[in-house]
Parts: structure tokens; sequence; C-alpha cells
């Protein structure tokens, strides 16, 4: 919950920006400071203070993954280079016949994420990372006592979500639900979202794979074997994740004009 302030207090605040050397823009939302509740190691429950800070109002898209996978920011025959690591093609169609323009990019490993995080800071001059899991779970939740974002009547839950009973095996785009209370979208359902925990990583928040229950701001998943068990290459690869077509990231940025609308950006709503 936010510590001392109701749900619907706050109004959605975003603003739009475009990666350097493309047409391509993304929607960033901001996130006031407030307190959790998390369950540390011990299973004992504690507040956890975060923020504030700027999400993505959406999943990462494909049409952002495709640029840093495809070097579509170097355009030429002979791209300079700019000493990031790029991830390797895809042996395979990563977006498995899922859709691919304005939907979430899925498959990435977590070097995949992380390096990913760390050319668009390149490319931009802020500091993009993914969440850890209490800023996942506080910006899901926008307020909330949970375990949703609109609370506990799941009867709500397809307004929200995409999930087992109505995404028909498959992600769908970015943003044709309800958003939550911070104007963020698809934080439950759709694709898992990568986080990075003080000892590795997680994924939060289900996917279309998952039933209601397996879609709350609470819902998280280790990587295992089955993940990228078919992968023919060796070593697998870093990069992608073979059989893990309901798993994705969201982007946080550390160092924006954190609380106030930057100048020359105009004020969009979600």
């Amino acid at each position: 919950m936010v510590g001392g302030s109701s749900r619907n207090a706050i109004s959605p605040r975003t603003f739009k920006r475009t990666i350097p050397g493309t047409a391509v823009d993304y929607v960033m939302v901001y996130v006031p400071a407030g307190t959790v509740r998390m369950t540390n190691e011990d299973g004992e429950e504690v507040q956890v203070e975060v923020g504030p800070f700027w999400i993505g109002q959406h999943e990462l898209s494909w049409d952002m993954y495709d640029v840093y996978v495809f070097n579509f920011d170097q355009p030429g025959e002979h791209p300079e280079a700019d000493a990031v690591s790029r991830p390797s093609r895809p042996y395979i169609p990563p977006d498995r016949g899922f859709g691919h323009a304005g939907y979430p990019a899925i498959s990435m490993t977590t070097q995949g994420a992380e390096k990913f995080c760390e050319w668009l800071s390149k490319k931009t001059g802020r500091t993009y990372r993914v969440p850890t899991p209490a800023e996942w779970k506080y910006a899901a939740l926008a307020g909330s006592e949970g375990p949703y974002c609109f609370g506990d009547d799941v009867a709500q839950l397809p307004e929200y979500a995409w999930f087992d009973e109505n995404a028909e095996e498959k992600t769908q785009p970015s943003g044709q639900k309800k958003p939550n209370a911070w104007g963020i979208c698809d934080m439950h359902g759709n694709v898992m979202e990568w986080v990075r925990t003080q000892d590795g990583w997680i994924a939060c928040g289900g996917s279309w794979r998952q039933d209601a229950e397996g879609v709350t701001a609470d819902a998280t998943a280790e990587q295992d074997w089955e993940w990228n068990m078919t992968d023919p290459q060796i070593p697998k690869s870093p990069w992608w994740l073979s059989d893990a077509s309901w798993v994705g990231m969201r982007l946080i940025c550390e160092d924006e004009t954190v609380g106030e609308q930057p100048q020359a950006e105009q004020e969009q709503t979600p």
C-alpha cells in the first residue's frame, strides 16, 4: 500500500521519450514514494520503502527490443561500433507467431534484459534498469491493498489482465486492458517480468498461461531448465530462452527528474 494515501488520490503522470536515432518511442509513468508489504527471507512480513521513480507504462515492446537486437539505431551497411553487447540473432522467431509490433517482447534471458538496460542507458544518457521485487509489487498494486491493483474482487480481473481464461494461449498487444490507478498497464498477466533480487533474478506478475491466482501482485517464478529445454546450441544461448514464451521485462528509470515534468516533454494520459 501507499503510506498514508488513497489509491485514487494520484492522477497518472506520464511522458513520452524516443530512442535516439529511431522513431520508436515509449511512455514512462511517475510512481510516488511509499511503502509496500513484502515477505523477507525469514518468512516475516515487513514494510519496504520504495520510490519515487519512473516505470514503463507498458511491458518492453518488440518495437524497442528489435532496435537493440538488429542495430536499427545504427543505419547503414557498416554501423559504427558502440561498445555495447548485443544479442546473437535468434534461431527461431522469438515472438512464436503470437504477434510482433505492439506486443511485449518475450524470451529474452536475464542477460538480454540486463544488457538491453545498459544499451538504452548509454543511448539516452539516463540510467535504466529492471525493478526490484519491492518496486515491481509497489508499482503493480498502485495503492491497492491487493492482491490485485483493483483489490480482491477476482471478477474484475478480465478487465485488467490477460490470463488463461481470456488470452487465447498467447500474448496480446500491450495496453488493451485497463491501467491501474497510476496509469500502468498489464502488470497482471500477459507476460511475466524480470526483476532483480539481491541474489539473482525472478519473474513477477504471472502470464497468459496462469490462472487468476497465478497473476496476483505476489506471483513470482524462478527460471528452470524447461525454459530453455529445446535450444539445440551447445552451450545454450545466453541471450534467448527457447521455451519461455511467457517472460518479458519492464523498465525503470533511476535518474529522471523525479516528481517534475521534464521540460520540452508533453505530458501524456494513458
